[in-house]
């Protein structure tokens, strides 16, 4: 064994020390000197006679002699193991005693830590590491043995050494050699004994327990010195910081997210889940894992932060509380958590004697730290912990009351960078990496807690409070420029990382009334709720702030930027009144007193409103007024908003050439400014207009484009309006299943976000797609629930949409009157609202409309679509919804004509005739009649989807019908006859699947 000084290299060097030769030796012990030689080599076990003549010949004091007796007889497999008997089996550690065994059998490791905060299980994850004899473990391949070096056992076994009785680190020597069996001998220093029965020795030692004694880190450093085959592995909420020492970070088990919760077999196998349900069944037989309670043991186990202690606790408690009931108590958890065996030491018999344990160590200035960093939620940076903990009034600056003024937040006081660095070091914190590589520290939840209640028993809770809640006011305040500008994405990160501290400061100002300083941080969070799609739990801020009593008195400027901020997100979740009623207050409060920018604000967020309602020329008349405000206030970024919304109401109204050019202008301010979110705005309506001219590969770039920066900036609205915008351009190019895929994920979004605006569109966009594939019973139901989404919303366009497809729909099913109606009613919407249907969806429309008029009779059709527009817009709104309850009427057939036989009407055929290739010649009327005749068979197929040999006899033989098809297919005349509007989308999908023949 390399490096590993066994028996008899012990015995040979003490041989030399006194000076005798391998015969000199023998004589004295009698017996061979080939003996002697091999019990040296280590192929000869000594017996006990001559081990004894052996301790005597070797001047041993009388004391050692058992001792060294029994070291020469130590069998070379042999495992004396000195560790407690686990009661309960190990859960969730599997990987981790793995990860443990193996660095022990690594040659190069000495000293192996296990490190962790209070209950986390370090005890018993070493005993289970330890407990198995090491040469028991699978073989290793080879190569990996290499790797490990050649220690693969500890040939003198395994010894537990427990140290959490021990409070004076000058006992930690005794304690070992106690449970070794040494002996302290007259004359002799008992390390030394310790050093001299374990320097021939291949021993593992398992100290538990070293924090409250890791003053005596050197003498384990003299023992690894003294004894090159002992290893030590050691538990401790410390590193003993010695040289050769490797660490092992204890993490909590794992944990499942109860608002993503797998099924019951997957969730069982989820370790901190499995340790409850385990430990519950010990104290109720007949408890059980169920759809019930999952959730709730699922959210026990987070908000105890996955420690094995602290659950263990919780599921004993389960004989009197069901586990809704006991999650409802876990913010009074160091008076639940109680109770735990009478056999464990009494810091783990209580989650509070646990935390405390480790608290009761720490100097009085980190005690101070500790309790003060409680303050923050989710973590903190070194530059929060100095703010708000450090400072002369608070005594912590540098740890004194007699310490001057506080430290300038850009240098990093010593006292504060080591009060963080020794709290990690106890495993009170943990370390992490925040924006930018920013060192971040946190504290579990329970051990927060505990911070909690110092903190309050301290008497400093409120000034620590008020100070958390002004620096991460100043935080948000020296964001709110960056948000348009090209440092927007890291700042919008740096809040997201502190969204919990923000949480709590807002929580504050409403608890101690600092109305004025919650107004001000929510207006400064506006474009970070907005940018990340926070807009519920931002609009919930505002409105508890907005509606305090404390709201009187509060600066104007405050109040307008909140109730523009809380009108804002309303709007987004579809509350237009509510946002509206918010601006009006917000208008006339900036009118009052004359800011420019304040009242551009507001009428560029009306002009918003009015473009999404439908109502363009009020919306140019706001959006120019707010544009000349903010030209007059030099407010760049305004200007930019101002013209992206002018561009809107051009597009809306048709005018495409001047809706460009108010977007590049746009662009090109917010490019100005760096500002990413600005300049993805712009590319995806630039995208749009370029889908509504048949564009189809610009508008795809531009989206994409968009969607790139949206992504860059985690916005996740952004995301889903790029998505939407990509799902429009793959429909217009005929790719149904991309299509159908892109606009159900952006639709997923935006339930999520709870925009009930862009749900009703992707719901009305879904529709067109169903038409399009001939699914006329699904295009309904999409379109049915847009529109009452739509009309509920005021979103007159998307109306106007619904009331277009749904009359497609309707003249499919044969309701050709009501299709008629539809039609008239919503170009009589789009007259009124000016919004002029897009070349390429006027395309759509047209060929929808002919395939209604074609099979009815012209007087009827225009009769009915007059109606149509002469109707109240609910009125048109009521006729659309009925046609959910009434069946397809049965399929028109072509009109008969004298000779009864069924033929296309003479208008729709004399519109067909040029499109046939070759040309009409100069034909007997008969030859003529066959043309159309058979005309009308492929259409009336084509129309019904019924095979040739399904038509009416008096079409034709079906296969001159299907020989006439395919000469026209392939001549091109389907593609111009859908080209002309002849054909609607569900005759144009029969042709493109049907191959040249239909069921021939």
């Amino acid at each position: 064994m390399d490096g590993v000084k066994s028996f008899g290299q012990w015995l040979k060097q003490r041989r030399k020390a006194l000076d005798l030769t391998q015969a000199d030796l023998a004589r004295q012990v009698g017996c061979a000197v080939v003996t002697l030689q091999k019990i040296e080599a280590g192929t000869r076990r000594s017996s006990i006679q001559i081990a004894r003549r052996l301790g005597d010949a070797l001047a041993l004091a009388a004391d050692e002699h058992t001792a060294f007796v029994r070291l020469a007889r130590a069998e070379p497999h042999h495992f004396p193991i000195s560790l407690p008997a686990p009661l309960t089996p190990l859960i969730g550690r599997t990987a981790d005693v793995a990860a443990v065994r193996e660095r022990l059998l690594r040659a190069d490791v000495r000293l192996l830590t296990l490190v962790g905060p209070p209950g986390i299980g370090k005890t018993q994850l070493a005993i289970h590491a330890a407990i198995k004899p090491l040469d028991d473990a699978p073989a290793l391949p080879p190569q990996r043995e290499r790797q490990l070096g050649s220690v693969s056992y500890f040939r003198n076994g395994t010894t537990f050494v427990a140290l959490a009785p021990i409070r004076d680190s000058a006992l930690v020597v005794a304690a070992i050699a106690q449970a070794l069996g040494v002996k302290e001998i007259a004359g002799q220093l008992l390390i030394e004994s310790l050093k001299y029965m374990l320097c021939a020795r291949h021993t593992l030692l398992l100290l538990d327990n070293f924090e409250q004694v890791v003053a005596a880190a050197p003498l384990i450093a003299e023992l690894l010195v003294a004894a090159p085959g002992l290893k030590i592995l050691v538990t401790s909420r410390i590193p003993l910081h010695i040289s050769g020492e490797q660490q092992f970070m204890v993490q909590p088990l794992e944990l499942s997210d109860p608002n993503a919760l797998p099924d019951i077999a997957t969730l069982m196998h989820t370790a901190a889940v499995d340790l409850f349900v385990q430990r519950a069944q010990a104290v109720q037989a007949d408890f059980v894992l169920s759809d019930a309670n999952a959730r709730d043991i699922a959210e026990i186990c987070v908000r105890l932060d996955g420690l094995p202690l602290a659950i263990e606790l919780a599921a004993a408690r389960i004989k009197l509380f069901t586990p809704q009931a006991l999650l409802a108590r876990l913010d009074r958890r160091f008076a639940l958590l109680t109770d735990g065996p009478c056999d464990l030491p009494a810091r783990q018999r209580t989650l509070r004697n646990a935390v405390a344990w480790s608290y009761e160590l720490l100097s009085p200035g980190e005690r101070t730290l500790f309790r003060r960093l409680g303050v923050f939620v989710g973590g903190l940076t070194i530059e929060a912990a100095e703010a708000v903990c450090g400072g002369w009034e608070l005594g912590v600056g540098s740890w004194g009351s007699d310490a001057a003024d506080p430290t300038p937040f850009s240098q990093l006081p010593a006292p504060i960078l080591d009060g963080l660095a020794a709290l990690f070091d106890q495993s009170l914190l943990q370390r992490g990496v925040g924006v930018d590589g920013v060192p971040r520290f946190m504290m579990l939840e329970t051990i927060r807690a505990y911070a909690i209640e110092q903190l309050e028993t301290s008497g400093e809770v409120e000034a620590l409070r008020r100070r958390h809640a002004d620096y991460f006011l100043a935080l948000a305040e020296a964001a709110e420029p960056e948000f348009h500008g090209p440092e927007q994405r890291r700042w919008l990160a740096r809040l997201e990382v502190e969204h919990d501290n923000l949480r709590a400061a807002l929580a504050w100002a409403l608890d101690r009334m600092e109305i004025e300083l919650g107004l001000r941080l929510a207006g400064a969070l506006y474009w970070f709720w907005y940018t990340h799609s926070h807009f519920g739990e931002g609009r919930a801020w505002l409105a508890r702030l907005l509606s305090s009593a404390g709201i009187r008195g509060i600066a104007t400027g405050v109040r307008v930027k909140a109730l523009n901020a809380a009108g804002s997100l309303a709007f987004k979740q579809g509350d237009i009144a509510g946002g509206e009623a918010l601006f009006d207050v917000s208008l006339a409060l900036a009118r009052r007193v004359g800011n420019k920018q304040d009242i551009a604000r507001v009428l560029n967020l009306r002009g918003n409103i009015a473009n999404d309602q439908g109502e363009y020329a009020q919306a140019l008349v706001l959006s120019e007024e707010s544009l000349r405000l903010y030209r007059e206030a030099d407010d760049t970024w305004g200007m930019a908003t101002s013209l992206w919304n002018l561009g809107r109401a051009r597009q809306s109204q048709g005018i495409y050439d001047q809706a460009t050019a108010l977007y590049h202008e746009s662009l090109m301010l917010w490019q100005e400014q760096g500002d990413k979110r600005g300049i993805a705005f712009a590319l995806n309506q630039l995208g749009l207009v370029a889908l509504y001219k048949g564009d189809y590969d610009q508008a795809s770039v531009l989206s994409e484009k968009s969607l790139i920066l949206f992504r860059e900036l985690g916005d996740n609205w952004g995301i889903a309006w790029s998505l939407h915008q990509l799902g429009l351009v793959a429909q217009h190019q005929s790719n149904c299943e991309q299509a159908t895929a892109l606009i159900e994920e952006g639709l997923a979004l935006f339930q999520t976000l709870g925009d009930k605006r862009y749900c009703a569109l992707s719901l009305s966009v879904l529709g067109n797609i169903a038409r399009d594939q001939g699914d006329c019973t699904r295009a309904q139901t999409y379109y049915m629930e847009s529109l009452a989404l739509g009309w509920e919303l005021g979103l007159k366009e998307l109306v106007a949409w619904c009331l277009e497809g749904l009359a497609a729909v309707a003249g499919v099913l044969g309701h050709l009157e009501r299709a008629a109606r539809l039609f008239g009613a919503e170009e009589a919407l789009r007259a009124a609202i000016g919004a002029p249907l897009s070349p390429t969806d006027r395309a759509t429309n047209a060929r929808a409309v002919v395939a209604a008029r074609d099979q009815l009779e012209e007087a009827a059709f225009t009769a009915a679509w007059a109606e149509g527009q002469a109707m109240p817009l609910d009125q048109a709104i009521a006729e659309a919804q009925s046609l959910i309850r009434e069946p397809a009427a049965p399929i028109r057939k072509p009109a008969l004509s004298d000779d009864a036989t069924y033929l296309i009407p003479d208008a729709q055929w004399e519109r067909i005739v040029p499109l046939l290739l070759p040309a009409p010649t100069k034909r007997t009327g008969r030859a003529r009649m066959d043309d159309r005749q058979a005309m009308t068979a492929i259409f009336y197929a084509l129309g019904t989807g019924c095979s040739w040999k399904a038509l009416p006899r008096a079409l034709g033989a079906p296969s001159t019908i299907n020989d006439r098809f395919r000469a026209w297919r392939a001549a091109g005349v389907f593609e111009r006859l859908w080209q002309a509007g002849m054909l609607t989308e569900a005759m144009a999908r029969r042709i493109g699947l049907a191959q040249y023949a239909l069921d021939a």
